[in-house]
Protein backbone atom coordinates (compact mmCIF):
# COMPACT_ATOMS: atom_id res chain seq x y z
CA UNK A 1 0.00 0.00 0.00
CA UNK A 2 1.87 3.04 -1.20
CA UNK A 3 1.10 6.81 -0.03
CA UNK A 4 -0.47 8.00 -3.25
CA UNK A 5 -3.62 7.20 -4.66
CA UNK A 6 -3.63 4.63 -7.54
CA UNK A 7 -5.91 5.29 -10.46
CA UNK A 8 -6.34 3.71 -13.71
CA UNK A 9 -3.43 3.57 -14.51
CA UNK A 10 -2.46 0.59 -12.00
CA UNK A 11 -2.87 -2.68 -13.62
CA UNK A 12 -1.48 -6.01 -11.74
CA UNK A 13 -1.66 -9.42 -12.25
CA UNK A 14 -1.18 -11.42 -8.89
CA UNK A 15 -1.32 -15.09 -9.02
CA UNK A 16 -1.32 -15.43 -4.88
CA UNK A 17 -1.25 -11.66 -3.06
CA UNK A 18 -3.20 -9.35 -1.36
CA UNK A 19 -4.12 -5.41 -2.03
CA UNK A 20 -5.01 -2.91 0.39
CA UNK A 21 -7.73 -0.79 -0.97
CA UNK A 22 -7.26 2.55 0.98
CA UNK A 23 -10.49 4.79 1.76
CA UNK A 24 -11.14 7.42 -1.92
CA UNK A 25 -9.91 4.20 -3.82
CA UNK A 26 -11.79 1.72 -5.51
CA UNK A 27 -10.72 -1.43 -7.30
CA UNK A 28 -12.31 -3.47 -10.50
CA UNK A 29 -11.37 -7.10 -9.86
CA UNK A 30 -11.52 -10.20 -12.33
CA UNK A 31 -11.00 -14.03 -10.61
CA UNK A 32 -9.54 -16.83 -12.27
CA UNK A 33 -13.10 -17.51 -13.81
CA UNK A 34 -13.20 -13.97 -15.38
CA UNK A 35 -15.58 -13.35 -13.47
CA UNK A 36 -15.54 -9.11 -12.20
CA UNK A 37 -16.62 -7.40 -8.93
CA UNK A 38 -16.04 -4.29 -7.21
CA UNK A 39 -14.24 -3.30 -4.31
CA UNK A 40 -14.32 0.41 -2.68
CA UNK A 41 -12.14 1.18 -0.26
CA UNK A 42 -11.09 0.78 2.93
CA UNK A 43 -10.47 -2.85 2.60
CA UNK A 44 -8.14 -5.15 2.21
CA UNK A 45 -8.81 -7.72 -0.40
CA UNK A 46 -6.83 -11.50 -1.05
CA UNK A 47 -6.17 -12.54 -4.98
CA UNK A 48 -5.64 -15.65 -6.41
CA UNK A 49 -4.78 -15.90 -9.99
CA UNK A 50 -6.59 -12.59 -10.48
CA UNK A 51 -6.52 -9.57 -12.40
CA UNK A 52 -6.89 -6.14 -10.27
CA UNK A 53 -7.57 -2.89 -11.86
CA UNK A 54 -7.82 0.73 -9.91
CA UNK A 55 -10.63 3.07 -10.91
CA UNK A 56 -10.48 6.56 -12.11
CA UNK A 57 -12.60 9.00 -10.12
CA UNK A 58 -14.53 11.89 -11.49
CA UNK A 59 -16.02 14.42 -9.51
CA UNK A 60 -18.55 17.17 -10.01
CA UNK A 61 -19.67 20.71 -8.02
CA UNK A 62 -22.46 22.28 -7.90
CA UNK A 63 -21.94 24.21 -10.81
CA UNK A 64 -21.31 20.88 -12.57
CA UNK A 65 -23.12 17.14 -13.85
CA UNK A 66 -21.29 13.91 -15.02
CA UNK A 67 -22.22 12.84 -18.23
CA UNK A 68 -22.08 8.50 -18.27
CA UNK A 69 -22.35 6.57 -21.34
CA UNK A 70 -23.03 3.03 -20.12
CA UNK A 71 -21.97 -0.22 -21.96
CA UNK A 72 -24.96 -0.72 -23.79
CA UNK A 73 -24.91 2.71 -24.93
CA UNK A 74 -27.27 4.18 -23.17
CA UNK A 75 -26.82 8.24 -20.93
CA UNK A 76 -27.47 8.93 -18.15
CA UNK A 77 -26.81 12.34 -16.22
CA UNK A 78 -25.61 12.82 -12.41
CA UNK A 79 -26.17 16.19 -11.45
CA UNK A 80 -23.30 17.51 -8.64
CA UNK A 81 -22.05 17.08 -6.25
CA UNK A 82 -21.77 14.12 -6.51
CA UNK A 83 -18.58 11.24 -7.53
CA UNK A 84 -18.43 8.77 -9.84
CA UNK A 85 -15.97 5.83 -10.30
CA UNK A 86 -15.07 5.07 -14.11
CA UNK A 87 -15.85 1.19 -14.01
CA UNK A 88 -15.01 -0.07 -17.79
CA UNK A 89 -17.07 -3.06 -17.30
CA UNK A 90 -20.22 -0.90 -16.67
CA UNK A 91 -19.13 2.53 -18.34
CA UNK A 92 -17.50 2.75 -21.73
CA UNK A 93 -17.06 6.85 -21.11
CA UNK A 94 -17.36 9.40 -18.14
CA UNK A 95 -17.31 12.98 -18.61
CA UNK A 96 -17.72 16.04 -16.51
CA UNK A 97 -19.64 18.73 -18.03
CA UNK A 98 -20.21 22.60 -16.56
CA UNK A 99 -24.30 23.41 -16.01
CA UNK A 100 -26.28 26.42 -18.10
CA UNK A 101 -25.48 29.27 -15.90
CA UNK A 102 -27.49 31.96 -17.32
CA UNK A 103 -26.94 35.13 -15.07
CA UNK A 104 -29.44 37.90 -15.81
CA UNK A 105 -33.12 38.30 -17.43
CA UNK A 106 -31.94 38.91 -20.60
CA UNK A 107 -29.98 35.85 -21.14
CA UNK A 108 -31.66 32.78 -23.01
CA UNK A 109 -30.90 29.08 -24.30
CA UNK A 110 -32.97 27.04 -26.93
CA UNK A 111 -32.85 23.41 -25.27
CA UNK A 112 -33.73 20.54 -27.78
CA UNK A 113 -35.68 17.14 -26.63
CA UNK A 114 -34.88 14.41 -28.40
CA UNK A 115 -37.61 12.39 -27.09
CA UNK A 116 -37.94 8.56 -29.36
CA UNK A 117 -41.73 10.22 -30.09
CA UNK A 118 -41.01 13.47 -30.90
CA UNK A 119 -38.44 16.58 -31.16
CA UNK A 120 -39.19 19.97 -29.36
CA UNK A 121 -37.52 22.87 -28.35
CA UNK A 122 -38.18 24.72 -25.48
CA UNK A 123 -36.84 28.25 -24.24
CA UNK A 124 -35.12 28.65 -20.88
CA UNK A 125 -34.63 32.09 -19.41
CA UNK A 126 -32.56 33.79 -16.73
CA UNK A 127 -31.88 33.74 -14.26
CA UNK A 128 -31.28 29.96 -13.55
CA UNK A 129 -29.28 27.03 -13.71
CA UNK A 130 -29.54 24.58 -16.07
CA UNK A 131 -28.67 20.84 -16.11
CA UNK A 132 -29.06 18.99 -19.37
CA UNK A 133 -30.62 15.96 -19.35
CA UNK A 134 -29.49 12.50 -21.30
CA UNK A 135 -32.10 13.74 -24.33
CA UNK A 136 -31.57 17.25 -24.53
CA UNK A 137 -28.85 19.10 -26.58
CA UNK A 138 -28.30 23.14 -26.53
CA UNK A 139 -29.33 24.97 -30.26
CA UNK A 140 -26.76 26.29 -31.87
CA UNK A 141 -26.57 29.67 -33.07
CA UNK A 142 -24.63 31.01 -36.16
CA UNK A 143 -25.25 34.70 -36.17
CA UNK A 144 -23.22 37.40 -37.55
CA UNK A 145 -21.82 39.82 -35.36
CA UNK A 146 -21.78 44.15 -35.40
CA UNK A 147 -18.10 43.47 -37.05
CA UNK A 148 -19.99 41.59 -39.75
CA UNK A 149 -18.40 38.26 -39.16
CA UNK A 150 -20.60 35.24 -38.31
CA UNK A 151 -20.05 33.60 -35.01
CA UNK A 152 -21.30 29.98 -33.48
CA UNK A 153 -22.79 30.29 -29.63
CA UNK A 154 -25.50 28.60 -27.83
CA UNK A 155 -26.81 32.09 -25.79
CA UNK A 156 -29.53 34.65 -26.95
CA UNK A 157 -29.81 38.15 -25.73
CA UNK A 158 -33.54 37.95 -25.53
CA UNK A 159 -34.06 41.06 -23.92
CA UNK A 160 -32.67 44.48 -24.13
CA UNK A 161 -30.03 42.96 -26.79
CA UNK A 162 -27.53 45.71 -28.61
CA UNK A 163 -26.62 45.27 -31.98
CA UNK A 164 -23.83 48.50 -33.15
CA UNK A 165 -23.08 48.27 -36.92
CA UNK A 166 -21.50 50.75 -38.62
CA UNK A 167 -23.29 51.50 -41.87
CA UNK A 168 -23.04 53.49 -44.81
CA UNK A 169 -25.35 56.37 -46.08
CA UNK A 170 -26.40 57.76 -48.79
CA UNK A 171 -24.28 60.71 -48.81
CA UNK A 172 -20.94 59.80 -50.68
CA UNK A 173 -18.28 58.73 -48.85
CA UNK A 174 -20.02 59.10 -45.59
CA UNK A 175 -20.66 56.03 -43.04
CA UNK A 176 -22.99 55.91 -39.39
CA UNK A 177 -22.43 53.71 -36.62
CA UNK A 178 -26.19 53.03 -34.44
CA UNK A 179 -26.76 51.05 -31.11
CA UNK A 180 -30.45 49.27 -32.25
CA UNK A 181 -31.81 47.73 -28.83
CA UNK A 182 -34.60 45.34 -29.12
CA UNK A 183 -36.55 42.51 -27.38
CA UNK A 184 -37.44 39.25 -28.85
CA UNK A 185 -41.58 38.41 -27.89
CA UNK A 186 -40.86 34.76 -28.67
CA UNK A 187 -37.71 33.43 -28.97
CA UNK A 188 -38.40 30.09 -30.55
CA UNK A 189 -40.23 32.18 -33.27
CA UNK A 190 -37.59 33.74 -34.30
CA UNK A 191 -35.20 30.66 -34.41
CA UNK A 192 -37.78 28.65 -36.15
CA UNK A 193 -37.96 31.55 -38.64
CA UNK A 194 -34.02 32.24 -39.75
CA UNK A 195 -31.31 30.93 -39.16
CA UNK A 196 -29.75 34.11 -39.02
CA UNK A 197 -31.60 36.92 -37.63
CA UNK A 198 -28.52 39.79 -36.66
CA UNK A 199 -27.43 39.32 -40.37
CA UNK A 200 -30.88 40.17 -41.78
CA UNK A 201 -31.16 42.85 -39.10
CA UNK A 202 -27.59 44.07 -40.97
CA UNK A 203 -29.01 43.86 -44.24
CA UNK A 204 -32.71 45.72 -43.15
CA UNK A 205 -30.36 48.83 -41.62
CA UNK A 206 -28.02 49.15 -44.49
CA UNK A 207 -31.16 49.40 -47.12
CA UNK A 208 -32.55 51.75 -44.96
CA UNK A 209 -29.86 54.07 -43.96
CA UNK A 210 -28.67 54.43 -48.12
CA UNK A 211 -31.99 56.55 -48.10
CA UNK A 212 -29.98 58.68 -45.40
CA UNK A 213 -28.07 61.59 -46.12
CA UNK A 214 -26.74 63.26 -42.69
CA UNK A 215 -27.36 60.87 -39.65
CA UNK A 216 -29.47 64.23 -37.98
CA UNK A 217 -32.67 62.39 -40.23
CA UNK A 218 -32.71 59.99 -37.03
CA UNK A 219 -31.20 61.60 -34.18
CA UNK A 220 -32.99 61.50 -30.81
CA UNK A 221 -36.41 60.01 -32.61
CA UNK A 222 -39.12 58.36 -31.14
CA UNK A 223 -40.34 55.16 -32.02
CA UNK A 224 -43.06 56.34 -34.45
CA UNK A 225 -40.85 58.65 -36.64
CA UNK A 226 -38.26 56.13 -36.48
CA UNK A 227 -40.90 53.72 -38.05
CA UNK A 228 -40.89 56.24 -41.10
CA UNK A 229 -37.40 56.94 -41.43
CA UNK A 230 -36.58 53.19 -41.08
CA UNK A 231 -39.16 51.14 -42.40
CA UNK A 232 -37.25 48.28 -43.58
CA UNK A 233 -36.03 47.46 -40.01
CA UNK A 234 -38.98 48.23 -38.74
CA UNK A 235 -40.61 45.39 -41.59
CA UNK A 236 -38.42 42.82 -40.78
CA UNK A 237 -38.56 42.98 -36.81
CA UNK A 238 -42.60 42.69 -37.06
CA UNK A 239 -42.04 39.83 -39.06
CA UNK A 240 -40.03 37.94 -36.39
CA UNK A 241 -41.86 39.64 -33.26
CA UNK A 242 -38.97 41.63 -32.30
CA UNK A 243 -39.48 45.20 -30.43
CA UNK A 244 -37.48 47.64 -31.20
CA UNK A 245 -36.54 49.89 -27.99
CA UNK A 246 -34.34 52.30 -29.32
CA UNK A 247 -31.79 53.41 -32.22
CA UNK A 248 -29.22 55.81 -30.93
CA UNK A 249 -26.55 57.68 -33.58
CA UNK A 250 -23.12 56.60 -31.92
CA UNK A 251 -21.27 58.35 -34.37
CA UNK A 252 -20.96 59.38 -37.79
CA UNK A 253 -17.49 58.91 -39.67
CA UNK A 254 -16.08 58.88 -43.50
CA UNK A 255 -16.65 55.30 -45.54
CA UNK A 256 -13.83 53.18 -45.98
CA UNK A 257 -13.69 54.09 -49.57
CA UNK A 258 -13.85 57.83 -48.13
CA UNK A 259 -10.86 56.73 -45.72
CA UNK A 260 -8.89 55.83 -48.73
CA UNK A 261 -9.64 59.45 -50.73
CA UNK A 262 -9.02 61.17 -47.23
CA UNK A 263 -5.46 59.11 -46.59
CA UNK A 264 -4.57 59.59 -50.55
CA UNK A 265 -5.94 63.63 -49.98
CA UNK A 266 -3.10 63.89 -46.72
CA UNK A 267 -0.47 61.87 -48.95
CA UNK A 268 -0.73 64.57 -51.71
CA UNK A 269 -0.75 67.54 -49.10
CA UNK A 270 2.42 66.12 -47.34
CA UNK A 271 3.88 65.60 -50.62
CA UNK A 272 3.13 69.14 -51.55
CA UNK A 273 4.54 70.68 -48.31
CA UNK A 274 7.66 68.40 -48.71
CA UNK A 275 8.32 70.28 -52.04
CA UNK A 276 7.34 74.01 -50.68
CA UNK A 277 9.61 73.09 -47.93
CA UNK A 278 12.54 72.45 -50.63
CA UNK A 279 11.69 75.24 -52.62
CA UNK A 280 11.87 77.70 -49.96
CA UNK A 281 14.77 76.43 -48.68
CA UNK A 282 16.60 76.72 -52.12
CA UNK A 283 15.47 80.10 -52.68
CA UNK A 284 17.31 81.18 -48.54
CA UNK A 285 20.43 79.13 -50.05
CA UNK A 286 19.96 81.39 -52.62
CA UNK A 287 19.77 84.46 -50.77
CA UNK A 288 21.98 84.02 -48.60
CA UNK A 289 24.67 83.48 -51.20
CA UNK A 290 23.48 86.69 -52.54
CA UNK A 291 23.97 88.14 -49.56
CA UNK A 292 27.40 87.03 -49.07
CA UNK A 293 28.25 88.30 -53.06
CA UNK A 294 26.60 91.64 -51.57
CA UNK A 295 28.28 91.84 -48.30
CA UNK A 296 31.74 91.17 -50.54
CA UNK A 297 31.08 93.85 -52.73
CA UNK A 298 29.82 96.33 -49.96
CA UNK A 299 33.48 95.44 -48.09
CA UNK A 300 35.42 95.87 -51.25
CA UNK A 301 33.78 99.44 -51.81
CA UNK A 302 34.55 100.20 -47.86
CA UNK A 303 38.15 99.40 -48.55
CA UNK A 304 38.38 101.46 -52.05
CA UNK A 305 36.97 104.04 -50.62
CA UNK A 306 38.86 103.87 -47.15
CA UNK A 307 42.13 103.87 -49.66
CA UNK A 308 40.55 107.10 -51.47
CA UNK A 309 40.23 108.95 -48.33
CA UNK A 310 43.17 108.25 -47.51
CA UNK A 311 45.07 109.21 -50.27
CA UNK A 312 42.85 112.61 -49.87
CA UNK A 313 44.40 112.75 -45.97
CA UNK A 314 48.08 112.44 -47.42
CA UNK A 315 47.66 115.10 -50.63
CA UNK A 316 46.02 117.45 -47.60
CA UNK A 317 48.56 116.58 -45.09
CA UNK A 318 51.61 117.36 -48.18
CA UNK A 319 49.46 120.70 -49.14
CA UNK A 320 49.13 121.52 -45.32
CA UNK A 321 53.31 121.15 -45.09
CA UNK A 322 54.15 122.85 -48.26
CA UNK A 323 52.10 125.94 -47.04
CA UNK A 324 53.41 125.64 -43.33
CA UNK A 325 56.85 125.67 -45.40
CA UNK A 326 55.86 128.86 -47.73
CA UNK A 327 54.49 131.04 -45.31
CA UNK A 328 57.41 130.38 -42.75
CA UNK A 329 59.88 131.42 -45.69
CA UNK A 330 57.93 134.31 -45.90
CA UNK A 331 58.47 135.20 -42.51
CA UNK A 332 62.24 135.01 -42.82
CA UNK A 333 62.20 136.92 -45.78
CA UNK A 334 60.18 139.97 -44.40
CA UNK A 335 62.27 139.74 -40.95
CA UNK A 336 65.34 139.72 -42.81
CA UNK A 337 64.02 142.59 -44.99
CA UNK A 338 63.26 144.54 -41.47
CA UNK A 339 66.53 143.70 -39.99
CA UNK A 340 68.31 145.55 -43.50
CA UNK A 341 66.00 148.24 -42.81
CA UNK A 342 67.59 148.79 -39.53
CA UNK A 343 71.02 148.76 -41.04
CA UNK A 344 70.20 151.65 -42.70
CA UNK A 345 70.37 149.73 -45.85
CA UNK A 346 68.07 150.99 -48.87
CA UNK A 347 66.23 148.10 -49.51
CA UNK A 348 64.15 149.76 -52.13
CA UNK A 349 66.33 150.78 -54.41
CA UNK A 350 68.08 147.01 -53.89
CA UNK A 351 65.15 145.77 -55.18
CA UNK A 352 64.29 148.31 -57.87
CA UNK A 353 67.89 147.66 -59.37
CA UNK A 354 67.30 143.69 -58.94
CA UNK A 355 63.63 144.89 -60.63
CA UNK A 356 65.31 146.62 -63.47
CA UNK A 357 68.33 144.13 -64.37
CA UNK A 358 69.00 143.92 -67.86
CA UNK A 359 70.80 141.20 -67.88
CA UNK A 360 70.41 139.16 -71.21
CA UNK A 361 68.36 135.61 -70.75
CA UNK A 362 66.96 136.35 -67.47
CA UNK A 363 64.37 137.07 -66.43
CA UNK A 364 63.38 139.76 -63.79
CA UNK A 365 63.55 138.37 -59.79
CA UNK A 366 60.27 138.33 -58.02
CA UNK A 367 60.75 140.50 -54.67
CA UNK A 368 61.03 137.42 -52.95
CA UNK A 369 63.77 135.53 -54.89
CA UNK A 370 65.85 138.93 -54.56
CA UNK A 371 64.99 138.26 -50.96
CA UNK A 372 65.92 135.21 -50.20
CA UNK A 373 69.45 136.05 -52.05
CA UNK A 374 70.39 139.10 -50.70
CA UNK A 375 69.46 136.44 -47.51
CA UNK A 376 71.60 134.44 -48.69
CA UNK A 377 74.49 136.77 -49.28
CA UNK A 378 74.55 138.59 -45.97
CA UNK A 379 74.67 135.33 -44.62
CA UNK A 380 77.71 134.06 -45.94
CA UNK A 381 79.20 137.29 -45.05
CA UNK A 382 78.17 137.02 -41.62
CA UNK A 383 79.88 133.89 -41.27
CA UNK A 384 83.22 135.31 -42.58
CA UNK A 385 82.75 137.99 -40.12
CA UNK A 386 82.14 135.68 -37.75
Amino acid sequence: MGIDFRDGSYTRRVRLGKRTVKDGEAVAIWDRSGRHYQVIGPKLVYLFYSTIRFLNRHVANENQYIVVEKADGSLEHFQGPCAVWENPVKYRKVTVKNSINLLSERDCVVVISDNPSKTSKTAVHGPARYFLKPYERLEVFSWTTSSGVREDGNTLQAKHARFEPTLPMGAPQQSVSLSVQYSMSDPLYLVECTDDFTGQLFAALRADTLTLQTAEEVRGLGITQLRIKLPTLFALCDRFRVQIEAVTVLKTQLSEQGQKLQEENTRVQRELAAKEESTKLKIRLAALELEGESAQLERRNELAKQELENKIELAKREHDATALIAAQKTRDTVAFLQELKALDVDVTRVVCEALNSKETNKPPASIKAIAEGLMAAFGGARHQDD
